[in-house]
């Protein structure tokens, strides 16, 4: 497990590195929903689903 959660790590660093930032600069504080995601118990996929679908409507 360690040794995929490593590859991912290093594969979005040579994503962010090959297409920038500017996808996550839509005003999203990314920040907050982490740790209200942590706060509720809640996965951080769920969390981030719920965000973007509450900002899509």
């Amino acid at each position: 497990m360690t040794a995929g959660v490593h590859q991912a790590v290093a594969a979005n660093i040579a994503r962010t590195k090959a297409e920038g930032t500017d996808r996550w600069a839509e005003g999203i504080d990314v920040a907050r929903i982490l740790l209200d995601a942590h706060a509720a118990g809640a996965g951080v996929d769920q969390t981030v689903a719920a965000v973007t679908t509450a900002a899509a409507t």
